[in-house]
């Protein structure tokens, strides 16, 4: 039975996400990783190693950091001025129109 406001508390269906989710996951990647196997696709006995190339990870890595080290505080300053009750809401009736949206 379905409640009668969907929107009245999230956590049920939060909840069976955060569970079903992983588990739907794994079952998935159980049910293809089997026939997408390297060897398969190479005719080889067993699987050929791995080469991943290291640095480009590393660098993708950093660049992730740079830019979450840039992107933050320019938010910051652009948001400083709104009220988080405003940034926080969800739903309701917005005005559009005059200046920016949720600045007083």
């Amino acid at each position: 039975m379905a409640d009668p406001d969907p929107t009245a508390d999230p956590r049920p269906a939060a909840t069976r996400a955060a569970c079903c989710g992983p588990l739907l996951g794994a079952l998935l990647a159980h049910l293809t990783l089997g026939p997408l196997e390297l060897r398969l696709l190479t005719g080889q006995a067993a699987d050929p190693a791995a080469v991943l190339p290291w640095w480009l990870l590393g660098l993708v890595g950093v660049a992730l950091l740079a830019t979450a080290a840039v992107v933050v505080p320019v938010e910051s300053a652009l948001r400083r001025r709104d009220r988080l009750s405003e940034v926080l809401r969800v739903g309701g009736i917005t005005t559009l129109g005059e200046g920016d949206v949720g600045r007083r």
